[in-house]
């Protein structure tokens, strides 16, 4: 369940610089659940609590899609922004669940 919350964040964050291999991200949703997701943008995947998973990011549509175990997708409100620790996103999940994602760190 975590690793799909965390999923919901990544998608308004995928349009990472491209000096950008690693992006931990924490996600809040309106539940006060909270989960931090470390994201490898080359290889298009994310560990959350030490479960890993693919994903894919449809930039049109602002949608990021778990590619792995999950049939999750969730969707950013707004135009992607550049990555920057403290940057931060609405996203609405297809399991019903909606937040806040921030960026921690980019590396």
């Amino acid at each position: 369940m975590k690793k799909l919350i965390a999923l919901t964040a990544i998608s308004a964050f995928a349009a990472a610089p491209a000096f950008a291999e690693t992006l931990t991200i924490e996600f809040a949703n309106t539940n006060g659940e909270v989960t931090t997701a470390v994201m490898d943008t080359e290889a298009n995947t994310m560990t959350v609590n030490g479960d890993a998973t693919t994903y894919s990011f449809d930039e049109a549509t602002n949608t990021l899609c778990d590619t792995g175990d999950s049939d999750l997708c969730v969707t950013f409100e707004g135009e992607a922004q550049e990555m920057a620790p403290g940057v931060s996103g609405n996203y609405t999940a297809t399991n019903g669940n909606s937040g806040v994602a921030t960026v921690i760190s980019v590396e």
